[in-house]
């Protein structure tokens, strides 16, 4: 997840995207969901075709409709950062992926003792 949120980042500030956001911002001048048209922003239905997204890809919105609609995935950045986080403290350095699959439980435990509840 880390590469890919890299990979994201790294693409919305390309100038391609820039143009892209641009024009879609110029044409589309509401939200698709609800109709406002105060703080628009362009939001990726799916990161599959990143650089090469089919118009379908991408919605514009008003900035609580983008929050609301990306609550999903702003959870599971945060708790993919957490897990890092916590297992490269626990081995001092960064894990290969079949140590993040052979730990996963242990995390989970961790935050169950930690925080009171499941993740």
């Amino acid at each position: 997840m880390a590469e890919h949120v890299l990979d994201y980042n790294r693409y919305l500030k390309s100038s391609e995207w820039r143009m892209r956001r641009r024009h879609l911002l110029a044409t589309q001048t509401a939200c698709q969901l609800c109709g406002s048209t105060e703080r628009l922003e362009v939001h990726h239905r799916s990161y599959d075709h990143l650089g090469a997204e089919p118009d379908d890809d991408l919605l514009v919105l008003c900035a609580v409709c983008h929050r609301r609609d990306d609550e999903p995935l702003w959870r599971l950045r945060r708790y993919d950062a957490r897990f890092d986080g916590w297992l490269r403290k626990r081995l001092g350095r960064w894990p290969t992926d079949d140590e993040r699959e052979a730990n996963r439980d242990a995390f989970h435990r961790f935050l169950d003792e930690k925080d009171g509840h499941p993740w």
